[in-house]
């Protein structure tokens, strides 16, 4: 090779390890499984409100488990968590301006979410390798627990849009113990599990605060956006600590998800409008628990 040939190969070098890169192993069936599990992570989301990793992760998990290597759950969690940041921050940014957050709670709740993210992924870091399964049955638990809390949750809301004397009360929080009660589990679970929080917060903050659905969810999206900026770099960090995997994998993953993603979010709000979202939230809970059952007992 002349030097003169020098740069031109170098290019050639450098575009062919950033295909490779952004490639993920699988083929294209894998290549069009993960356009597809973004869309569906997008438009439920959209329509019912929940975060994609709900989605994305036990998706994956059931369908390419071992993807790369026994410890993929954790690869999955970084693809997860940076779709969630891209999903959430424009969904945070109009409940921002539509002003319905409340900065009390916020002031206390993304401190101690911050510090709950960190500790959830430094958690969930001891569990690498074979060991991974266990995390694996503790996503699946979690995915039962939001099944029968999203049950329990509608059912209150009918219990009260038929008794209209039990209305809800806006709180102002002022204590920071509520900001630490609602932040630290939402930013703790988000990282152990990759699934943003929002699971938690919402119905805490409209069960035990009473405060309006609207604002509970509004600032929940709020929380899932610093969750996500915390968690990100942090399991992209125990990513790199775990010899047998990639943290160019994770980031290829979040490329194929997050457009799909996006999309399917603004599809996902025109549906909720459409369709009959109580037949869409009870099939969505059908698959959730089944596929919590098939990840607890495997």
């Amino acid at each position: 090779m002349t030097v003169a040939e020098m740069p031109a190969a170098s290019t050639h070098l450098a575009m062919t390890l950033a295909a490779d890169a952004l490639l993920p192993p699988g083929g294209i069936a894998v290549w069009l499984l993960l356009p597809a599990v973004g869309l569906a992570a997008g438009a439920l989301g959209g329509a019912l409100g929940i975060g994609g990793g709900l989605i994305i992760i036990p998706v994956l998990l059931l369908t390419q488990p071992d993807l790369f290597g026994v410890g993929s759950l954790h690869v999955f969690k970084l693809a997860a968590l940076i779709t969630t940041v891209v999903v959430s921050v424009p969904a945070a940014i109009r409940h921002r301006r539509a002003r319905v957050l409340t900065p009390e709670l916020l002031r206390s709740a993304i401190p101690a979410a911050l510090v709950g993210a960190i500790g959830g992924v430094l958690l969930a870091s001891l569990f690498s390798g074979p060991q991974t399964r266990i995390l694996q049955q503790i996503f699946g638990v979690f995915l039962l627990l939001v099944v029968a809390s999203n049950v329990a949750l509608g059912r209150l809301m009918s219990r009260n849009a038929a008794n209209p004397h039990i209305a809800e009360t806006p709180a102002n929080p002022r204590s920071w113990r509520h900001g630490l009660l609602v932040g630290g589990p939402a930013g703790l679970i988000g990282g152990l599990l990759g699934v943003g929080g929002g699971v938690w917060a919402v119905p805490l903050q409209y069960l035990g605060l009473r405060m309006p659905l609207r604002t509970a969810i509004a600032n929940s999206a709020m929380l899932i956006v610093f969750v996500g900026l915390a968690s990100v770099p942090a399991q992209a960090w125990a990513v790199w600590r775990m010899p047998e995997l990639s943290v160019a994998a994770g980031i290829a993953l979040a490329v194929w998800i997050a457009p799909g993603a996006v999309l399917g979010g603004w599809f996902g709000a025109a549906l909720t409008h459409r369709l009959p979202v109580e037949w869409l939230r009870a099939g969505f809970h059908v698959l959730l628990a089944a596929s919590g059952l098939r990840l607890l007992i495997g």
